[in-house]
């Protein structure tokens, strides 16, 4: 939902009044059990078994790359969800999952349902085979790993663009300095301070994270959102903390916060990491998903914008060092900045006004 609104506000600015965007999870408004329960058994298997979740990740994959690819089910799964979509009479239709991709090309050609379909790659060390399908009339992908991936899939070379890692324009346009962040947060202006995120389910190490960073840490202050994670809001909201502790929920102006900080600690999602490279943020990544996310992880550090420590003591020493030497910080920072894509959604709705034929 956060990369489907992150594209809604690029053609927003680009063509502003032009369009009308109806934001459906088709998970839960078009299938059945277990589907319809898909976001939360994703949050669970992931949090109560990540290495069978990577597993699964990696044979669907493979599976996609086989002859034995599931077509029959997804056009089932696909004329299902482009039946009700076609009540609708939409002028695009943009899968943003990578299990949605294929049944939506599937479900289009077996109706006879004209409407052309594209889908922007969030996904960007390892995107799984399932965003790619040959029948999509636009694919737009972070990175040459992703348009390999594409081509590979038979997707013709002039509908696959790259246009970056996705990130919402409002990170790009914040008119905020980080002291100015500071107060509207209430902060003190000169401490440092941590960011910690845990994605929307405030999932993985983050508790423990945010107390060996408390232990590690003197006379800064810490900003943890826990997302819809409530209990873990409230165990975090009754310990004694040494340092001052702000404890958050879900988050929706999540550019504020970040603005304020001098260092993001967070699991490896791909948004998280886009936001956090566009405001110049130095990043200590102490989760990933199997699979999934391990391969951003790798790439952040790889690329000097921050290390993957999945130890949560070993992070918070070397949080304590960076925040120590501004100069590291600084290299960091500049580092992040310099491989942000902070226009990557008005480059995407671009490229989506192009297939329409909108023109500039």
């Amino acid at each position: 939902m956060a990369a489907a609104r992150a594209l809604a506000a690029g053609l927003e600015a680009l063509y502003p009044g032009r369009f009308d965007f109806i934001f459906i999870d088709a998970f839960r408004e078009y299938f059945g059990f277990p589907l319809r329960k898909a976001p939360e058994i994703y949050a669970r298997w992931v949090a109560l078994s990540p290495w069978s979740y990577g597993l699964a990740f990696t044979l669907t994959d493979a599976l996609y790359r086989s002859r034995f690819s599931l077509n029959g089910f997804q056009r089932r799964l696909g004329r299902r969800m482009m039946a009700a979509l076609r009540d609708l009479k939409p002028e695009i239709v943009l899968p943003i999952h990578a299990l949605l991709v294929r049944p939506a090309v599937s479900g289009r050609n077996a109706l006879g349902y004209g409407t052309p379909i594209a889908t922007v790659v969030t996904d960007f060390a390892r995107p799984h085979r399932g965003w790619f399908h040959p029948g999509l009339d636009l694919c737009l992908v972070p990175g040459e790993g992703a348009r390999r991936r594409a081509r590979e899939a038979g997707i013709s070379p002039e509908r696959v663009l790259e246009t970056g890692l996705l990130v919402h324009p409002k990170f790009a346009s914040l008119g905020l300095s980080k002291d100015e962040a500071r107060k509207v947060l209430g902060l003190e202006a000169k401490l440092p301070t941590v960011l910690l995120l845990g994605g929307g389910e405030g999932m993985g190490k983050l508790g423990r994270v945010a107390r060996e960073l408390d232990s590690a840490l003197n006379g800064a202050q810490l900003l943890v959102v826990c997302g819809r994670n409530r209990k873990l809001m409230e165990r975090l909201s009754r310990v004694a903390w040494r340092n001052r502790v702000r404890i958050f929920g879900f988050v929706q102006e999540l550019e504020v916060p970040m603005r304020a900080a001098d260092l993001l600690a967070t699991k490896a999602g791909p948004l998280t990491i886009a936001e956090g490279l566009t405001l110049g943020l130095p990043m200590l990544i102490y989760d990933a998903i199997p699979a999934q996310e391990t391969g951003n992880a790798l790439w952040v550090e790889r690329q000097g914008a921050g290390r993957f420590v999945r130890n949560p003591r070993e992070l918070a020493r070397i949080a304590a060092e960076w925040l120590a030497d501004p100069a590291v910080l600084r290299q960091l920072s500049e580092r992040a900045l310099a491989l942000a894509t902070p226009d990557s959604s008005l480059r995407a709705a671009a490229r989506i006004g192009d297939l329409l034929g909108l023109g500039g």
